[in-house]
């Protein structure tokens, strides 16, 4: 089993990530704060991993500090290109004020957990 890690931040530190390639399986962890200011970033990032050919992303939140309406909208776009596409795509262990903004716009019905 081959493995690959990755790790990167934004210029200004506020959303860092590594990314763990094993087993035809991308996992990101990210951390820190995803907004407005980082929120293309992330979604640069998660399209450059669909377009290597990636058929399953696993986006782990635990790291996540903090998620704006822009960070929720990367993922709910994330979210329908994998449904168009066919990538697996779930989201792993959102932190609770990141979950907190999952229930109170009812995207966490959208979003599959693992």
């Amino acid at each position: 089993m081959q493995t690959d890690e990755r790790r990167g931040a934004t210029p200004d530190g506020n959303l860092s990530w590594n990314t763990l390639r094993s087993s035809g399986e991308v996992i990101v962890h990210v951390f820190g704060e995803l907004d407005m200011a980082t929120a293309p970033t992330l979604s640069d990032l998660l399209q450059r991993i669909e377009n290597e050919g990636e058929r399953s992303i696993v986006v782990d939140l635990a790291g996540l500090e903090f998620c704006d309406s822009s960070g929720l909208r990367a993922l709910v776009v994330l979210h329908q290109r994998a449904e168009r596409t066919g990538l697996r795509l779930v989201l792993r262990s959102p932190a609770p004020p990141v979950q907190r903004l999952f229930e109170l716009t009812n995207t966490d019905a959208l979003l599959e957990r693992g």
